[in-house]
């Protein structure tokens, strides 16, 4: 019999989950019970109140803003810190006010309830027959394994159930010995919302399905040691550990072994994969074409009509144990809504809230423009100082930025430039850039309800145009331009991006034409993933990219090199091929109707306000069903978490 009440581990089978913690990111500024401070002395004083409990090892958010920013990778790595996953894990980990600790659990008002969660999840363990008791090999180490936590809810905003997941440590894995592969693709923001374009377009229904414990359908194919989970050590057994025999959350492999198994099922039932997003499948069945994204474990279905979807599901459930969550509400943290007339949009207020919470800065006055016009930020507002650098350590800078980046490459695009400009300062902000954080912040606070609509235009032809710029020299401490661009598809924002450039340019001309270059790049995709999600379309039809400089498209056009420009890269100039092949083709815009002007610097208040209109950043209506959104809500923001163990405790044991 399992001791599933023993608090008293050996030190032979004691998990690291039961040792002291080490130091996470924990930001408990919402408790404060004073007013948001008017001055960054008072803002002092408040945080040294809270010393304790802000403890700031945030290398993870600091490498997932990074990639956040570039907004490009698709491929998982279940415990690999540069992840498009462990962007949206890092931030929505910062909304989570769950146990952290099986201690943590065990010691609370709610021990009752947490122990029969642990309770479930060790017989659901043992009932799929996930590992075997034996002894430890002597040539091979276990490792230990960590209960995470998680409070579920209905409709009505009531606890509905508490749930425990067991997740391996799977750093301490040792590749070439407990595993080899470890990517895993999952369907990329991008193309989650090019699908959502589509569906407002041609009216299809939306459903989603979630995988219930995913991992456990697939073995794993390396010999894994593993220490009995906390509190179940069985009696009289307690010199053995875990040989895995399924997959387990956590482990290095595990979305790997995870993702082989789905995607041979999906095959199985006339699913084909596309080879511009490995997370997306297409299928056609009696003349109708069904789309499907994959996100780990949880599935989106689009198809023209009910008995489409259904037939679909009841596929898909024989294949695995599933979850029908019916018309979709959510996916990772984003609520989904759809009008009466059968279009969709993407919002995060519930996230946006708990954001502003978790920051001290609900009661805090909103204002109209996340970033002040003309105001330029450097290093020169770094702190040098080490009683400056002291004070700013008590500055959640960090997971505020990593916070915002989520926001801003979901479904907050009008944020995307600010939060940009105050990622550059992760390694030692000032209180300048902290006043931006705080005024990014703010903003949200007055726009929370605002999300990207697809008005879903009648035209089903998937017609994608771009808009392209730059701002030459803008950065004051490298003197590099920033690009920016939108794309299009049917007059829905799908794709966006505002970067820094990689080498300084010397003209506008040649600021421009990098950018051109990068918008390029993401046209190419755009079309080809819409070519696979719809072979009928015409794809000859060239996409059409507005630029308003007349040098930069002049030299799209010239074969020979002139002085000022021959020192432009060979790499730069598959712009012309791509212009001579048909991929796109270019159209003079204005200035003052240049979409991507709003990624490239900060605006005055009517030129964003118009700009964030053309981009479909509107107010979201989530009078219909709000109550049950809320909740789908709710449950989205922290159902990442349990995806994979705690990243922060993965950093501490490999730091």
């Amino acid at each position: 019999m399992a001791n599933h009440h023993d608090e008293t581990v050996s030190d032979n089978d004691q998990n690291d989950d039961s040792k002291p913690e080490p130091k996470r990111p924990h930001y408990e500024i919402q408790e404060i019970s004073e007013p948001a401070p008017k001055s960054f002395d008072n803002e002092l004083m408040l945080l040294r109140k809270r010393k304790a409990s802000l403890t700031f090892d945030d290398s993870t958010v600091r490498k997932s803003a990074r990639l956040a920013l570039n907004n490009e990778c698709n491929i998982v790595e279940p415990n690999h810190r540069n992840s498009t996953q462990n962007i949206i894990h890092e931030a929505l980990l910062v909304i989570e006010d769950d146990p952290q600790t099986f201690s943590e659990a065990i010691n609370s008002d709610l021990e009752n309830e947490w122990r029969k969660a642990m309770q479930a999840e060790y017989n659901a363990l043992m009932s799929n027959g996930t590992w075997e008791l034996m002894e430890l090999p002597p040539d091979r180490k276990a490792i230990g394994s960590k209960w995470v936590f998680k409070t579920k809810y209905n409709e009505r905003g009531e606890v509905e159930k508490y749930k425990a997941r067991l997740v391996a440590q799977g750093f301490k894995q040792v590749k070439g010995v407990d595993y080899e592969e470890t990517f895993s693709p999952v369907a990329k923001l991008n193309s989650i919302r090019i699908i959502l374009a589509i569906a407002s377009a041609e009216k299809l229904h939306v459903h989603q399905l979630d995988v219930l414990t995913a991992y456990l359908n697939s073995e794993i194919t390396h010999e894994v040691y593993m220490k009995q989970p906390t509190g179940f050590v069985e009696s009289g057994k307690e010199n053995l550990v875990c040989k895995l025999k399924r997959g387990l959350y956590g482990l290095k492999q595990g979305g790997y072994e995870w993702n082989i198994t789905i995607d041979a099922s999906l095959k199985s039932i006339g699913y084909v994969k596309c080879e511009k997003d490995w997370g997306i499948y297409t299928k056609v069945t009696n003349g109708k074409r069904i789309l499907l994204a994959l996100y780990v474990d949880d599935i989106l279905l689009a198809a023209p009509d009910n008995n489409s979807i259904e037939n679909e599901k009841h596929l898909l459930k024989q294949l695995y144990n599933m979850k029908d969550m019916g018309e979709a509400k959510w996916i990772l943290g984003m609520e989904i809504t759809k009008t009466p007339e059968g279009t969709y949009s993407l919002s995060q207020v519930n996230y946006i809230e708990k954001l502003l919470q978790k920051f001290n800065m609900s009661e805090a006055n909103s204002i109209t423009l996340p970033m002040e016009p003309n105001k330029q930020y450097s290093k020169d507002m770094c702190p040098h100082q080490p009683q400056e650098i002291e004070q700013m350590a008590l500055v959640p800078y960090r997971s505020a930025i990593g916070s915002l980046l989520y926001a801003s490459v979901a479904t907050r695009p009008d944020i995307t430039f600010a939060v940009s400009i105050a990622s550059k300062y992760l390694n030692n902000p000032g209180q300048e850039h902290w006043s931006l954080a705080k005024r990014i912040m703010r903003y949200l606070l007055g726009t929370k309800n605002h999300g990207l609509t697809f008005q879903g235009s009648p035209d089903h032809n998937s017609i994608v145009q771009g808009y392209v710029d730059s701002d030459w020299g803008s950065d004051i401490d490298t003197r590099r331009s920033v690009s920016g661009y939108a794309f299009f598809i049917n007059n829905d924002l799908v794709t966006w991006k505002s970067a820094s450039q990689h080498t300084v340019s010397t003209s506008t001309t040649e600021a421009e034409y990098l950018a051109l270059g990068l918008a390029t790049q993401e046209a190419m995709w755009i079309k080809e993933l819409l070519f696979e999600l719809n072979p009928s379309i015409n794809q000859n039809r060239p996409i059409t990219i507005h630029e308003d400089n007349n040098g930069c498209i002049d030299l799209t056009k010239k074969t020979t090199q002139h002085g000022k420009t021959k020192h432009i890269a060979i790499k730069h100039h598959f712009v012309r091929e791509q212009i001579k092949n048909g991929t796109i083709k270019l159209q003079r815009c204005n200035t003052e109707n240049m979409i991507a002007d709003i990624f490239t610097k900060a605006l005055a208040k009517p030129s964003f306000e118009k700009l964030r209109e053309q981009l479909g950043v509107t107010k979201i209506d989530l009078n219909r069903s709000q109550g049950e959104n809320k909740s789908q809500a709710r449950e989205a923001v922290k159902n990442v978490a349990l995806q994979q163990p705690r990243v922060n405790q993965e950093i501490s044991e490999n730091s």
